[in-house]
């Protein structure tokens, strides 16, 4: 992963004790200051990964998106939205892995502001490929587990007993982050293809995150400066996953093919994949979808049929075709237009709307109208985004519909499963803390 990202055949390990940092060390070069940022990557990604597709699954499981096919205890858990307290998907995946990049985040911030040897202009992009790192890590422990621990330094004195923070106040640090990362961050990618986030983005997950906070404007706003730029280009469903897409904003590079395709794609023609598509999600595409026949396969095994995702192609770990695709243009698209659509601008949102449908061999409804096209726009999410880090989940979430929708696939839904537990370790290590409602009793 580390050839991939920075062209070198180490990076600096932050241990995760902080008096072991040496900062004198590591940011008395530049070189090794870059090779300290890879090492956050590290943290983030491979197939036991929050980023290296965990996210997909198991916000696709929780969601009426996908399905376990084997008796996985873990994915059980989260498909009937009963996830235990003592869940390790949620304490060692889902929390400590996120507060573990953003604990090295905050440390390379740190020892690069404290840091004499390195030039202020060196120091601007790594400083917001940091705080950029640090808002996607809180972006989404917020959108899992609600109020969480907002945590902006490496101090572990403080760290250790910090409570839970409101939401408000965890998406206000996210937006300063990500809005200082515009500022500090360049264009142009750095390292090799596009593994390190560059200005555009910061752009793009700031949008997301006033979407989410339905601040229109700002979703239009940021939206727009993605989609203004040259580069990237909306690709053949074909190619939109591959290497070298151009739909691609980031993505996580690593020595090998993405592991959701070995999550999802049967082992061989005599198999059933471990994780399939909900029927409900099948039966939703249009027939004429372009997205349907190339984004998804179908096995049938002892005369069951299985659908699977088939966004990344090649279960075998190498020869690597595809990274790991984080952002890309289309959202941003369906980002911009859902956001004119609630602004009133009826024909901008249309256009935008065009775009994705028309790549997937579709036109645009002729029932469309400014009452209905905001709805419009999560349905077509729904079909664009399935499959890719928990994108349908959220978008119940902030749309306020979990529990519309939830019992038709789960008859057993409880409201209060719209949040996933405080992992039951860090509550007793951490007497600040305390549980998500209905999850006490446990």
């Amino acid at each position: 992963m580390i050839n991939l990202l920075m062209g070198c055949g180490k990076f600096v390990q932050l241990d995760s004790a902080p008096t072991q940092i040496n900062a004198k060390v590591v940011f008395s070069d530049i070189k090794t200051a870059h090779s300290a940022v890879v090492g956050i990557y590290t943290e983030m990604s491979g197939s036991t990964r929050f980023s290296g597709g965990l996210m997909t699954i198991y916000g696709g499981l929780l969601a009426d998106e996908l399905s376990p096919v084997g008796s996985n205890t873990d994915y059980q858990h989260f498909y009937s939205n009963a996830v235990p307290i003592n869940s390790s998907i949620v304490s060692f995946n889902l929390w400590s892995g996120n507060y573990r990049a953003i604990y090295r985040a905050n440390a390379i911030i740190e020892g690069l502001n404290s840091s004499d040897a390195i030039k202020e202009e060196q120091k601007a992009p790594l400083v917001g490929e940091c705080l950029f790192l640090r808002a996607f890590g809180h972006f989404y422990l917020v959108n899992l587990l609600g109020d969480v621990p907002l945590i902006t330094t490496s101090d572990y004195r403080i760290t250790a007993v910090q409570g839970r923070s409101p939401r408000e106040q965890v998406y206000k640090q996210i937006r300063d982050d990500l809005e200082k990362a515009i500022d500090l961050l360049p264009v142009a990618y750095q390292g090799t293809a596009k593994g390190r986030p560059n200005k555009l983005a910061a752009n793009a997950l700031l949008a997301r995150v006033c979407l989410y906070l339905k601040d229109w404007e700002g979703a239009e706003k940021n939206a727009s400066a993605v989609i203004g730029h040259a580069p990237y280009m909306i690709e053949p469903l074909e190619a939109v996953f591959k290497q070298d897409s151009r739909e691609t904003i980031w993505q996580l590079l690593s020595s090998g093919n993405p592991a959701e395709a070995n999550r999802f794609i049967p082992l061989n023609a005599t198999s059933a994949p471990a994780i399939a598509l909900e029927p409900g999600l099948v039966d939703f595409f249009d027939g004429a979808d372009l997205r349907k026949e190339v984004w998804i396969r179908e096995q049938t095994v002892s005369g069951v049929p299985y659908a699977y995702p088939f966004k990344y192609t090649d279960r075998n770990l190498t020869p690597v075709t595809q990274y790991l695709v984080v952002l890309r243009l289309a959202e941003q698209f369906l980002i911009r237009g859902e956001a004119r659509a609630r602004l009133g601008d009826f024909h901008g949102s249309k256009n935008d709307l065009s775009v994705i449908r028309e790549r997937a061999g579709l036109s645009v409804s002729d029932d469309l109208s400014a009452d209905n096209l905001p709805d419009f726009f999560i349905s077509e999410r729904r079909a664009e985004l399935f499959a890719e880090w928990g994108h349908r989940w959220f978008d119940l979430a902030r749309t306020g519909t979990l529990d519309a929708v939830m019992p038709h696939s789960n008859d057993g839904w409880k409201a209060y499963a719209s949040l996933l537990p405080i992992p039951e370790d860090q509550l007793l290590v951490n007497v600040f803390l305390t549980q998500n409602p209905g999850y006490e009793n446990q």
